[in-house]
């Protein structure tokens, strides 16, 4: 019996060493096919426009500095409660705004504890109402004391808007009611498709 059982062992380790082979080929595949999907949706993309603020001297956006809590450069700004909004880009054109499918914001993020009340939103707006409003929290990979890269990403349906005559994009940083945070390097792009 124990010769038998050594006997058919060189065919077990064959058969183990084919099966794990094909799984970590299957693997390894779909991620390259992943990637290469994400390459092409990328090339896609076309960039319309880009705005970043490092919160420095003769910066058009109004916000409250830190220059104590700082990512780069002499100052930060600070989102508190009291304030609820934090810096704010907006841009009214209209030709501009019409071909926007993807915004993407970033920027670096400090807070002292969670904030769940944290969070990057987006709005486009007619001289009535709120055609488009969007939203995404900022505590994921948060790390007390220390700075991380928060980054969204929100898909825009530009038919919402297609007949609009006026309209007014905003993307800003909002705190609803948790404790204050500091951001730095605010970056908005603006994305059509090709």
């Amino acid at each position: 019996m124990k010769t038998k059982l050594l006997s058919i062992l060189p065919y077990a380790a064959v058969a183990f060493i084919v099966i794990y082979s094909a799984f970590k080929y299957d693997a390894k595949h779909k991620q390259q096919a992943t990637v290469r999907a994400q390459e092409q949706v990328a090339q896609e993309r076309e960039l319309l426009y880009s705005f970043t603020a490092d919160f420095e001297a003769g910066e058009k956006l109004n916000f409250v500095p830190s220059e104590a809590i700082k990512f780069a450069g002499n100052s930060a700004a600070i989102v508190a409660k009291e304030g609820i909004y934090g810096p704010t880009f907006s841009c009214d054109s209209l030709a501009l705004l019409n071909k926007v499918k993807r915004v993407e914001v970033s920027l670096m993020l400090y807070v002292e504890a969670p904030n769940k009340d944290a969070t990057i939103v987006l709005s486009f707006d007619n001289e009535t109402r709120n055609l488009i409003y969007k939203s995404a929290g900022m505590m994921d990979g948060f790390k007390a004391n220390e700075w991380v890269h928060v980054k969204s990403k929100f898909e825009i349906n530009a038919e919402t808007f297609e007949h609009e005559k006026k309209l007014i994009f905003k993307a800003y940083t909002m705190n609803s009611g948790g404790d204050k945070f500091f951001i730095d390097n605010f970056e908005v792009k603006l994305f059509s498709t090709k």
